[in-house]
């Protein structure tokens, strides 16, 4: 993964691995997007791109919690707490290696992990075109 960290301590910006693959009628893009609400994750497609946009917020730790060391409940003291990011940031731009039907693009996230598929679009056909006198 790459990621682009402020220096505030407060954002993280990903770019997520994804998986493409092409069959005769379909697109498929997969990306791993951990710790992700189904809510927080914004797809698009325009002029051959699929962008996938995400975030995630991590919870403050509480003193007792599990996550901070305190798993039988116990108030625990903490004497420094050091978190790099906040709120990690899911962005990544796939160019599609054909023009797709987006009426018919499909969408499923489970556990982690995001699943698109999209139909590729019809070609176009040959078309004659009968031309007509100017009379």
């Amino acid at each position: 993964m790459l990621a682009k960290t402020n220096y505030q301590g407060t954002k993280t910006v990903v770019s997520p691995p994804v998986d493409v693959v092409e069959t005769d009628e379909k697109i498929y893009v997969v990306a791993d997007l951990p710790g992700v609400k189904q809510e927080n994750i914004n797809i698009n497609v325009e002029n051959g791109v699929l962008t996938i946009d995400a975030f995630r917020t991590l919870s403050k730790l509480q003193p007792g919690s599990a996550s901070a060391g305190g798993a039988t409940g116990e108030q625990a003291e903490i004497a420094r707490t050091e978190t790099d990011a906040r709120t990690f940031v899911y962005h990544r731009s796939v160019d599609l290696p054909k023009q797709v039907d987006t009426g018919k693009t499909i969408a499923t996230f489970t556990s982690g992990v995001l699943s698109v598929e999209l139909q590729k679009a019809e070609p176009a056909k040959k078309t004659t075109i009968a031309i007509r006198s100017a009379n």
